[in-house]
């Protein structure tokens, strides 16, 4: 009987686990689909402030608040990127946000 319930208790608690998981992947792939989350699909910016705007409106799958690392240029034949490097302050994993300016005047 004890290890019918042991089972049972097992069970359960690997389809808990299973379940966060399932959902964890899900906000991350959520998240990676973003526009702003990669260089090919960058946020189209008119200013400079609106990327560390962008920064603070976003948050980590965890819901962790993202910290700027360091920023600096990335160029591609069609577009004129700036790159900004993020660190989350609850898990610490990192991330890159792209943003075009070619909406910017010069």
């Amino acid at each position: 009987m004890s290890s019918l319930l042991f089972a049972l208790f097992l069970a359960i608690a690997l389809s808990v686990k299973l379940g966060q998981f399932i959902k964890k992947r899900a906000t991350q792939n959520k998240f990676k689909g973003q526009t702003g989350n990669h260089p090919d699909r960058p946020l189209k910016i008119s200013r400079f402030d609106q990327m560390e705007e962008h920064l603070r409106a976003t948050r980590c799958p965890c819901g962790g608040v993202w910290m700027m690392r360091h920023e600096g240029s990335k160029s591609t034949p069609t577009a004129r990127l700036r790159v900004l490097h993020a660190e989350c302050t609850r898990c610490e994993s990192e991330t890159d946000f792209f943003f075009d300016l070619t909406m910017m005047q010069n």
